[in-house]
Parts: C-alpha cells; structure tokens; sequence
C-alpha cells in the first residue's frame, strides 16, 4: 500500500469511494419525516429515500479504495475521543438559501456534533484531499430535492412525535452515484466512546 493519500491524490484511472461520515436519527424518526414529505403532495419535491436520511457530520469525496481501511481507523479513532450526544430538529426549510434545490430538516446549534465534524475533518486529511467543509454546528436532514427551479420558501416546524434523538455512533458511508440518485452503503458504524 502506498503513501496516505497518495493514491486520493491522483486516483484517475484507479478505484474510488465517494464516503461521507453521518449521523442516523432513529427509524421512527426517518418514516415520520419521510410521511411529512409525502404529506406535502407538491410534485416538484423528489423525496429522499427513508433509509438515506441522515445527518452529514462531514462530506470526505473521493478516497482511494487502497485508502478506505487507513481512513476508517483514523475516523474510528475520533469516535473513541467523544461522547454520545443529542440533536435536536428545529425545522424545515429549503435550502441552500440563495438558490434553494432542496428540503432539508435543520438541527439546533449543537457544539458536539460541531467538535465530532472538526476531528473527522482533520483526521481524514490525508486520506481525503478533496472533502468539503465540516457540518459545523448546524446540522440538517435531507429530506427532498427539488425538480427545476422553484419558487417556494416556506418554513416550518418540523412535524415529528419526538424532534430530539440519541447520537451514540457515527457511520462511515459510501455513496454510489447513479441516474435514479445516490445509494448509500455503511462501510463502518464507529461507537461513540469519550
């Protein structure tokens, strides 16, 4: 196996994994939020599949497949360094705010999710050279995208029996690419242990 990183770097012409690290909300939680969605009956929605709802801790992009095992204990690593927390959902919202494409489920500011987010990033440097922006404190759920440009910008509450969940783990995904949309596939579920 070559240098951490080196093959991330110049992975043209070799295998790759699209991975992200992510928080799973409860099932009960996911099919509420995907029957919201579904209530909504507006025809220029896609909903996200209910078994792909999560939170994005940390979007990593593409490592190198000689990489993923060296990037898994280095996230696994973090995990031991922190504590279970809770998020909790404040809202729904489209989003990104400037030119909206999707619905997503926002969380309450929460500094653990913000720590876990910044160690992940760190951690998974060299592994990952072209991975985005750490979630930060604000998480969100994605839980629709929108079909061409839109118009709407309603706000809401977010209509779920119990808006705050557990975050004992954080997964490792891989995310496969396709016309249909994204498949996503747990590559590791780390225990939170600090």
């Amino acid at each position: 196996m070559g240098a951490p990183g080196g093959a991330a770097a110049d992975h043209q012409g070799r295998l790759s994994a699209r991975l992200f690290a992510a928080a799973l909300p409860p099932l009960a939680l996911r099919t509420e939020l995907a029957d919201h969605v579904a209530a909504l009956r507006i025809d220029a929605l896609r909903a996200v599949p209910l078994e792909s709802l999560h939170v994005t801790i940390d979007f990593l992009g593409d490592v190198a497949e000689a990489d993923v095992e060296l990037l898994t204990a280095a996230v696994r690593e973090v995990a031991t360094r922190h504590a279970p927390f809770s998020l909790r959902l404040a809202g729904t919202q489209p989003a990104p705010k400037r030119r909206p494409r999707m619905l997503w489920a926002v969380t309450e500011p929460s500094d653990p999710l913000g720590s876990l987010a910044r160690d992940v990033h760190d951690a998974a440097a060299p592994f990952a050279p072209g991975r985005g922006q750490p979630a930060g404190e604000h998480g969100h759920i994605t839980l629709a995208r929108f079909r061409g440009r839109i118009t709407w910008r309603e706000t809401g509450p977010v209509p779920v029996t119990e808006p705050e969940f557990a975050v004992a783990e954080m997964h490792l995904v891989r995310s496969r690419l396709s016309p249909g949309g994204a498949a996503y596939e747990t590559v590791a579920a780390l225990a939170l242990r600090g």
